[in-house]
């Protein structure tokens, strides 16, 4: 098939641009969007009370529910799933553990909320019990990040 006037020039236009571009421009070179919505995302939360101390999480969405865990010390509960295109996914946590000093602490909250965590964790965020309160990871430039309480006990 032949090309003639502009739409030929054009086409020819657009593949120089294209070989250009691929001869000069090094594999990996490019940026890499850190999350896209369609990858996998995934949530670990872990306890970090204290030894000797065991929590119980229940974690579930409007269409999944986890069961009850219990964790020892240093355990994770973790799962992955794929955010909708609405950005409105969200699971919840109730968690509740005693003190040695039989001090009991209970809590509920929304630990996955895509509209919120999207650009927070990207697609792998962490949550951490401790005796103050629930933290998450928040990244900074998806490279580096710090705990933030997010969740204080009631």
């Amino acid at each position: 098939m032949m090309m003639s006037g502009s739409s030929g020039k054009l086409t020819g236009a657009i593949l120089s641009v294209v070989v250009i571009f691929a001869v000069l421009v090094p594999e990996g070179s490019y940026p890499v969007l850190p999350n896209t919505m369609l990858d996998d995302n995934l949530v670990t939360v872990k306890n970090d009370i204290a030894e000797k101390i065991s929590c119980k999480l229940h974690c579930y969405s409007s269409e999944t529910d986890f069961g009850v865990h219990t964790l020892a010390y240093g355990q994770e509960f973790s799962w992955k799933f794929k955010i909708n295109a609405l950005r409105t996914t969200k699971y919840w946590c109730d968690m509740w553990f005693v003190t040695e000093e039989g001090a009991n602490f209970k809590g509920g909250y929304t630990i996955y909320k895509a509209n919120r965590d999207y650009d927070r964790c990207a697609n792998d965020c962490h949550y951490s019990i401790r005796m103050d309160g629930v933290y998450q990871h928040a990244l900074e430039d998806y490279t580096e990040g710090h705990d933030e309480l997010i969740y204080p006990w009631p």
